[in-house]
């Protein structure tokens, strides 16, 4: 478990919103930057293409490390395994690394598709799991319901959010927080502070927020179809941000500004609104 964040290299490339060539493209720049973790869920309807990119590459399946995550229309019993199944016949493997749980249940109930996803893990269909959008209530109930611990929970991360509360309470039950929104759909490059920390290590806005999750722990979670953008969001550790710029960037956090909202949520097809926890 402690040393599941050394080996992703505490950094992730993520697959939202990529398909075919170009999500091909993106997987081979990132491979060859150095990047040997990679996300992607049901939701994203890419897991076919991801399996093809992996093949088209040659590299070795062992040599890498997969992440998807089950759609919460299939947390029933006839559906779950079955996706599972799906997922790694697109992906063109045997298991994934780890498993999530993409939200909690609708219902408010996540007893039934906690234990569909340890059910996946005893059939050797994924070597972890573990969880996304989950609260500290929620995450304080997958430990106690699960067989295992659950590797991560995948939540929403960046130097506007404060999520200083339940990044202590993953810290002392062992559990990698790792981090989607790494900066916040664009929206920290607005920030002056940020502005002035890259400026003074000559790096981006994007690479100090990054460092600053990395150094909390957190893994980074981060997309760009770019070689240069894909290779900074890599290259996060090339400098060293300060005690001070450190607590800076923290405390950007005091609006505790989120991205992924009920609202927003509840503007997919179907909504999914019901799908985000109440946050602690």
């Amino acid at each position: 478990m402690e040393n599941f964040f050394k080996k992703t290299q505490g950094r992730c490339f993520g697959t939202f919103n990529l398909k075919g060539e170009q999500l091909a493209l993106s997987f081979k720049y990132a491979l060859q930057t150095g990047y040997n973790f990679f996300d992607t869920a049901q939701w994203y309807e890419n897991e076919f293409d991801l399996g093809e990119a992996i093949k088209k590459t040659g590299i070795n399946r062992s040599d890498i490390l997969i992440t998807t995550k089950v759609h919460p229309d299939n947390y029933k019993e006839e559906l779950f395994i079955n996706s599972v199944h799906k997922s790694l016949k697109d992906l063109n493997t045997d298991y994934v690394d780890v498993l999530l749980l993409h939200w909690p249940d609708k219902s408010g109930d996540n007893s039934l598709s906690l234990d569909l996803l340890q059910q996946a893990h005893d059939k050797g269909l994924a070597k972890f799991i573990g969880v996304s959008n989950y609260n500290i209530a929620m995450l304080t109930e997958a430990i106690s319901k699960l067989k295992v611990k659950p590797i991560t929970n995948q939540i929403e991360f960046h130097p506007l959010i404060d999520q200083s509360k339940i990044l202590n309470f993953a810290r002392s039950e062992n559990i990698d927080l790792s981090a989607y929104c790494s900066i916040a759909r664009g929206q920290i490059l607005e920030i002056s502070t940020l502005n002035s920390i890259a400026m003074r290590h000559k790096i981006s806005i994007p690479q100090v927020a990054q460092q600053w999750a990395y150094r909390k722990g957190v893994i980074v979670n981060s997309m760009s179809t770019k070689p240069d953008n894909i290779n900074d969001n890599f290259n996060i550790l090339n400098f060293e941000l300060s005690i001070e710029e450190m607590d800076q960037i923290s405390n950007l956090n005091s609006e505790n500004h989120r991205i992924v909202t009920k609202e927003i949520m509840d503007d997919k097809d179907p909504p999914m609104g019901n799908c985000v926890p109440d946050w602690d």
